[in-house]
């Protein structure tokens, strides 16, 4: 093995590590395998390090000596000229190129996986773990901010909010399908199972484990983006198979008029690969088609694709339901979805 090669592989390993060691805090199910493998690495690099010094002081010592002896396997039987060789040399072992390569390959793999999972924040939906364990989680976004905070209320069809007094306020979010309109005094329309009233869009009672939705609170002006549930068990995350959801999502771009967007969302969670696939439709001069979606850890999900983040869980027995909150970078951006398993 030439010195110059070793040194570039091992070049790569470093520069790989470094990358693991800063995007470590993504919070994925990958951590204990990537400590694993960066210590391996780190051990290989070493050796490969040592066998490339020892390969060049060899070198040396054999151009200068005039005992007749040979290395060639003609002569001795044995041959130290393959570059690709391992065992061991003095009081080390040394590893192949291809051995290093491999394990690059790995790490470059799990980090990649890593990456799938972004997460909006933290404190919401389980978190930098995946997996929600409160008795009610969730998120919570307010128009205009990216920083999302956890739900703070004791009962799902409840969004809590600080009201213009600095007082936390329960206001009721969940509404019943197939209601009467106070205002029309006709059936409220459960397309996309979300119904709209003034500025405020909610879930309604076809949701049976969460809520989702966008509520304005008109005495601060905040708008509040939330997506809430009670968790599904991590033993009822089906472990294979793909499911689909089907249901609606909301949607506001900062600095635009005071009204939010409604639109139809359907999701495929393949539990096999532990991905989810997120479409909300698109709606001409109003709302964009937009396709995002993320890596499944325990009971929720969080990923980063095509400009949008997404953080969300799966809620009710068997993960009956879905909800979840997105930020659009590019458009400047963010809202809330869910569906209900078809």
């Amino acid at each position: 093995m030439s010195k110059i090669k070793l040194s570039i592989i091992a070049l790569s390993c470093v520069m790989a590590l470094s990358a693991c060691s800063s995007s470590s805090k993504g919070g994925t199910d990958n951590s204990e395998q990537i400590r694993q493998l960066e210590s391996e690495l780190n051990q290989k690099i070493a050796e490969a390090t040592q066998k490339a010094e020892a390969a060049a002081k060899g070198s040396n010592s054999g151009s200068s000596s005039n005992s007749g002896s040979s290395t060639s396997s003609s002569n001795s039987g044995s041959s130290t000229s393959s570059s690709n060789s391992s065992g061991t040399k003095g009081s080390y072992t040394y590893t192949s190129s291809s051995d290093l390569a491999t394990k690059l390959k790995e790490l470059e793999k799990l980090l990649a996986d890593e990456k799938a999972r972004v997460s909006l924040g933290d404190k919401i939906f389980g978190g930098s773990s995946g997996n929600m364990t409160d008795a009610i989680s969730g998120g919570v976004l307010i128009d205009g901010q990216n920083v999302a905070s956890r739900p703070q209320t004791r009962d799902i069809r409840d969004l809590t909010i600080i009201d213009d007094k600095g007082k936390l306020v329960d206001i009721n979010i969940l509404r019943r399908a197939g209601d009467m309109d106070p205002w029309t005094y006709e059936a409220y329309d459960d397309q996309y199972n979300l119904r709209k009233e003034e500025q405020a869009i909610l879930s309604n009672s076809n949701f049976k484990s969460s809520a989702f939705g966008v509520y304005y609170y008109a005495l601060t002006g905040n708008r509040y983006f939330f997506a809430q549930g009670l968790p599904t068990a991590v033993t009822q995350i089906p472990t294979s198979g793909q499911v689909e959801y089907k249901g609606g999502a909301v949607y506001k771009k900062d600095g635009a008029e005071n009204y939010s967007e409604l639109s139809e969302m359907t999701a495929t969670a393949d539990f096999d690969k532990k991905v989810i696939d997120i479409n909300i439709a698109g709606k001409t001069n109003a709302l964009p088609g937009m396709n995002f979606g993320g890596k499944i850890t325990g009971n929720s999900f969080a990923g980063d694709a095509n400009g949008i983040k997404t953080q969300g869980g799966f809620f009710g027995e068997n993960a009956q339901e879905m909800t979840g909150l997105f930020v659009n970078e590019a458009d400047q951006a963010r809202g809330a979805f869910g569906g209900i398993k078809q």
